[in-house]
């Protein structure tokens, strides 16, 4: 009775950790997914609102001042990170690719 007793506490236990470390291995790359995108938008978005700014202003509409064109220039912001996130993962999957194919 008492063996029981304890591989049961024993296997509850080892039960407890390996649910919890598994949890923090499927957490932890969300996490840092999320801050590295964020980190992207950030950064790309305070790159690229000037010159968006410039290139709305050189095709003759008038400088940003209201929301909706601020919501123009976020909005051309976020499809140039995707398109530049997706040509970074063409590059990656061919020069890669060509690696491991040889």
């Amino acid at each position: 009775m008492e063996s029981e007793k304890i591989t049961f506490t024993s296997d509850f236990k080892k039960n407890i950790r390996r649910r919890l470390v598994t949890g923090l291995l499927v957490i932890f790359p969300i996490f840092i997914t999320f801050f590295v995108v964020k980190f992207l938008f950030g950064f790309v978005g305070g790159v690229l609102s000037p010159v968006v700014t410039k290139v709305i202003v050189r095709l003759g509409y008038s400088p940003p001042d209201s929301k909706v064109d601020e919501f123009v220039i976020t909005t051309v912001s976020i499809i140039l990170t995707f398109a530049a996130l997706y040509f970074i993962g063409v590059f990656a999957t061919n020069f890669f690719g060509k690696l491991i194919l040889g």
